[in-house]
């Protein structure tokens, strides 16, 4: 929670200033928070650096906002907000915990002259909550988070809001519409456990260019037949992380009463072993009609975000695609947990992506599709595609290329947030805010 007032509460408060005092003692130096002058701002770094100091920081202070906006340009104020507000509510909130003992709370004092800064506080405020329920689904065990679960949660989070449409397609309508890719990751899984396709619309009869979030739900993943050893099974409930963010995305959209064209798409299914499973060497027909070779039953991920993207084209009529998804562990060798990368079949796009990610203090890198990386993934011998090619160079930049494969006029956008979806163990509903400022504001 965000706790806002005017006034002093705590005996200490945190301020902005253009010099520390060299004479301060250790511990007063703490509650200083040095901004040079003419210093870039640029909010995913102060995000990073905010948080660092929130982890340190155990017992209540008041925050002088008023004293950093004195500091900061006007363009700068929601990026601000949005970076000291998200990394409070991501050191102090827990939403999905499970222990017996209550974990102690802290909540720091935020003073700000409303009258001033009011709208944008507000602005950044539409986040708290959004996130707030993304990461409280990523924390669910898979004891607690089956996809009929993930969607009977979501229908209860929406059931407030009145400009959304939700459709679910079960396995049996997966099934006539051909979306073999979804059904056969799913297949080794249970009834209780079958697959569905989540589908979220705003409600606005809007004519603006079509865009869909699509995002991985895997709600666990054992890597199937081609089985995860034990130290990367652990976290793999967080393999749903993608579709976390984008439902929680549309919540911050319908809450303010966007006028976007936007769906939300989530996949869901569990990686699961069984006699009955994927193996490698199948060959499967997408939605596309497409033919892919299972060359890798953990290369799951990519196959229930191939359907989906024929889908929101051929189905959504989606002028603008965008996947996310926990979908490569290569990726974290190229970036680590600094920047979320981005992969695009229209480059003039990046420039409105960053223009979004900075407003919401997050930090991307773009990224190459480039035809030789395309032509490792059609070296089936077999079949159209491979759904992972052997030779393992350029993994996350060939994944991407695979999923373009499965749109044929839209334009498409790729996030793989592997190694930007948790922090110390800890779920982390990145590009959240990213995704909003995109499809509210930016995104042509």
């Amino acid at each position: 929670m965000i706790n806002l007032n005017n006034k002093q509460k705590f005996t200490y408060t945190l301020k902005a200033q253009n010099l520390t005092n060299k004479n301060l003692d250790h511990f007063s130096k703490k509650f200083v928070w040095e901004i040079k002058k003419d210093e870039e701002f640029i909010g995913g770094n102060f995000y990073k650096k905010f948080r660092d100091y929130f982890i340190k920081l155990d017992f209540n202070i008041n925050i002088n906002l008023n004293s950093f906006f004195k500091l900061i340009k006007k363009e700068n104020y929601v990026s601000f907000l949005n970076a000291i507000f998200s990394c409070h509510e991501f050191v102090y909130h827990t939403p999905c915990n499970f222990k017996t003992t209550p974990i102690t709370k802290v909540h720091h004092n935020f003073i700000v002259d409303m009258n001033s800064y009011g709208k944008y506080v507000n602005e950044a405020l539409v986040f708290v909550g959004a996130e707030s329920f993304s990461r409280k689904l990523i924390g669910l065990p898979e004891n607690m988070l089956n996809p009929a679960k993930f969607v009977e949660i979501v229908k209860h989070q929406f059931a407030s809001l009145k400009n959304i449409e939700i459709k679910v397609l079960n396995k049996q309508e997966l099934a006539k519409k051909q979306m073999n890719l979804l059904l056969a990751v799913g297949q080794a899984s249970n009834k209780e456990n079958e697959p569905k396709l989540l589908s979220i619309s705003l409600k606005n009869n809007s004519k603006a260019k079509k865009i869909v979030l699509v995002g991985k739900g895997v709600c666990f993943d054992t890597g199937g037949l081609s089985l995860k050893s034990s130290n990367y099974l652990e976290g793999m409930q967080y393999d749903m992380s993608g579709a976390a963010i984008v439902v929680g995305t549309m919540f911050a959209l319908a809450s303010v009463k966007s006028t976007a064209n936007v769906t939300v798409l989530a996949p869901l299914v569990i990686n699961d072993i069984g006699s009955n499973g994927i193996k490698v060497s199948d060959v499967i027909t997408s939605y596309s009609g497409q033919t892919v070779e299972i060359t890798n039953t953990d290369a799951e991920g990519r196959l229930i975000l191939a359907d989906s993207i024929t889908y929101a084209e051929k189905d959504l009529k989606a002028d603008t695609i965008v996947t996310i998804a926990t979908l490569t562990g290569a990726i974290e060798y190229a970036l680590s947990d600094t920047f979320t990368p981005i992969w695009l079949t229209n480059n003039k796009q990046f420039d409105q992506f960053k223009k979004a990610a900075d407003n919401a203090a997050e930090l991307i890198w773009h990224m190459p599709m480039h035809f030789e990386y395309e032509a490792k993934m059609k070296s089936s011998k077999i079949a159209d595609i491979v759904n992972s090619e052997k030779t393992k160079g350029a993994a996350s930049s060939t994944a991407a290329c695979f999923l373009s494969f499965f749109r044929k006029k839209a334009n498409f956008v790729h996030l793989d947030i592997a190694s930007t979806n948790e922090f110390n163990h800890s779920p982390l509903p990145i590009m959240l805010r990213t995704l909003f400022y995109l499809t509210k504001k930016v995104l042509k």
